[in-house]
């Protein structure tokens, strides 16, 4: 939980000194625009007064602005150049930083795929092993003491509990690499925190991105998940949309359970691509890693939910994960005593 708690920090930080480069750049050019304004009247008003005090006749004024314009030019030039060498050592600082934490974080995300992608095998076994156990018991309905019948179904059984043993250690072994403390959710509030923290990502900060819903109530899920599943949906968003593309994420209560739909104005899922994309290593982004919809598959899991992928109105793709409300609790009124 904590190791997980660092990766969300770090991801965080690193959204954030983005978004503090690209503030201090707009800060830093008004800063130099404004500063040369001041510097080209105060130099004109006290230069013009000294030439007029200096000179004698027009050719001496004339040659004295010569003088004055070159070496304010020259003033100026070196001026400016030592201001951008000192600027441009700052964002290169800041880009180091940023690179170690990118690849701490994608470090930790290489270790995580493999948990991730154990939690997911482990489920579909499951899944399978409760078809295989109605099989055999369907067998033994009409083996009728047919002894070769009966051998066959004793493998068969067999073979199904190592199955299962290894589901169970597929399953421990991804617990080891997933967190598995479940905590108490305001979901309005949680999921208005994470979209204020990806607003300045990258691939967000030209999208125009809309919060609706008032799902007034406390879930209990695992919350490193959570935030991953929902920061991953976001930022796949903003690199469907584009710049000036538009994002909605709604939460909805749907009776036993929540959803919260992603939508996008991107291009959209090809049909094909639908029951693949939730694949483990599956992207279709030249530079992609195949991560980010396996988390949000971990975390559905997780809550024993669900995670679906459609056309939205936005003309993009559509993801909404559903939430059962088993566990979470209505939050009470203002004033209510709990």
């Amino acid at each position: 939980m904590k190791k997980r708690s660092q990766d969300m920090l770090v991801f965080r930080d690193i959204v954030r000194m983005q978004g503090r480069i690209q503030d201090s750049g707009k800060m830093m050019a008004a800063a130099c625009a404004l500063l040369y304004i001041v510097l080209c009247c105060f130099y004109i008003i006290v230069s013009g007064r000294l030439a007029a005090s200096l000179a004698v006749t027009a050719e001496q004024l004339a040659l004295i602005e010569i003088y004055k314009g070159i070496g304010f030019v020259l003033v100026s030039g070196l001026l400016f150049y030592l201001i951008c060498l000192l600027f441009l050592k700052s964002i290169r600082r800041q880009e180091t930083i940023i690179s170690m934490q990118e690849k701490s974080l994608l470090q930790a995300e290489r270790k995580e795929v493999a948990a991730m992608f154990a939690a997911s095998m482990a489920h579909d076994l499951n899944n399978l092993l409760m078809s295989l156990y109605g099989l055999a018991e369907g067998l033994k309905e009409v083996e009728n003491g047919d002894e070769t019948l009966v051998i066959m179904r004793k493998a068969f059984e067999k073979g199904m509990e190592n199955v299962s043993q290894l589901a169970r250690r597929v399953a421990a072994s991804a617990k080891q690499g997933l967190p598995e403390k479940e905590d108490e959710v305001h979901l309005q509030d949680e999921v208005a925190r994470l979209v204020a923290l990806v607003r300045k990502h990258p691939d967000l900060i030209r999208c125009e991105i809309r919060h609706e819903g008032a799902v007034d109530v406390v879930l209990r899920v695992n919350t490193m998940l959570f935030d991953e599943a929902v920061v991953n949906l976001l930022v796949n968003a903003g690199q469907a949309a584009g710049a000036g593309g538009r994002i909605l994420l709604r939460v909805l209560d749907r009776g036993e359970a929540v959803a919260l739909e992603v939508h996008d104005s991107g291009p959209g899922v090809p049909p094909e691509q639908m029951d693949a994309i939730f694949q483990p290593c599956f992207t279709s982004k030249p530079e992609g890693n195949g991560l980010g919809l396996l988390a949000v598959k971990a975390f559905a899991n997780a809550c024993d939910g669900e995670v679906t992928v459609a056309r939205s109105d936005l003309g993009g793709a559509l993801f909404v994960i559903r939430m059962p409300k088993k566990g979470g609790m209505p939050t009470p009124p203002a004033g209510a005593s709990i």
